[in-house]
């Protein structure tokens, strides 16, 4: 009887343990877990506090827009960009202003090569523009095109067979394919190369335009006494064969129409 007394007592000693090893533990818990949930939403409720007011001070006028720097801009218009940033950060302040969104704007004018757009706070958008040289003209269809040296085409430029510093060029082709875009590549470095000669030679301002239709023979167009004649070169030694051209059609333009500069000697094509 002493012993089963003895037994239950144990058992009773074993549960009472049992159970404060788990209060024990629960008040751990407890303990770690109310304080980080008080942190947690203590922290949250900075975070909620700070955002809306860095949003309300990003949006109060602060950081509105009061200058726009731009550099590099030549051929395109100061108003055109700033039109652009000046929608870009309507609403939003120079801060919350989408610099990816008004730099994809900017980039869609003709002129433009590269831009970089930058914020510079509090009231500044700084705009840099790297343009497009021309280095040529072009005429398409009914149409004379400036030309930039990576063959993009840019505006169009009225009543003009030519400017002061180059000459028109004839056979581009505006079709929209690789073949068509390598060859216009080849043309227009051919063109280029023949500018340079010609202006070292001192007879670019006699060439009214150069037809590049086909590769394998140019054609420089110029004018004599009043008329146009048409100079043959074939695909090299542009320069002195121009020259050539150029001597026997002086003072001939209204007999001669074409002179063929391509073989041993000039063949010289009279008008009817």
């Amino acid at each position: 009887m002493a012993r089963r007394k003895t037994t239950r007592k144990r058992r009773t000693a074993t549960t009472v343990r049992r159970q404060a090893r788990r209060k024990r533990g629960s008040d751990k818990l407890i303990n770690f877990f109310v304080p980080l949930f008080l942190l947690v939403c203590i922290v949250s409720c900075l975070a909620a506090v700070l955002f809306y007011g860095f949003r309300s001070v990003a949006a109060s006028s602060f950081f509105e827009i009061e200058e726009i720097e731009t550099s590099g801009l030549k051929n395109v218009s100061r108003e055109s960009v700033a039109k652009i940033v000046r929608s870009g950060v309507a609403g939003k302040g120079v801060w919350e202003a989408d610099l990816e969104e008004i730099q994809k704007e900017i980039g869609r004018i003709d002129y433009v090569r590269h831009v970089s757009v930058s914020r510079v706070l509090p009231q500044t958008i700084r705009i840099i523009v790297d343009e497009r040289k021309p280095v040529g003209l072009v005429r398409i269809g009914a149409k004379t095109h400036r030309v930039d040296g990576d063959g993009k085409i840019l505006e169009a430029v009225a009543g003009r067979t030519r400017d002061s510093d180059h000459f028109v060029m004839l056979g581009w082709n505006s079709e929209m394919s690789d073949e068509a875009e390598a060859a216009n590549k080849k043309r227009l470095s051919i063109y280029m190369d023949v500018q340079k000669q010609w202006q070292r030679f001192e007879l670019a301002k006699r060439v009214i335009a150069v037809d590049m239709e086909n590769l394998r023979d140019i054609k420089a167009i110029i004018s004599d006494s009043g008329e146009s004649v048409v100079l043959s070169l074939g695909s090299e030694d542009f320069g002195t064969r121009l020259k050539e051209g150029i001597k026997h059609a002086a003072g001939n333009g209204r007999k001669i129409s074409r002179i063929i500069l391509d073989g041993a000697s000039p063949v010289i094509v009279y008008r009817d």
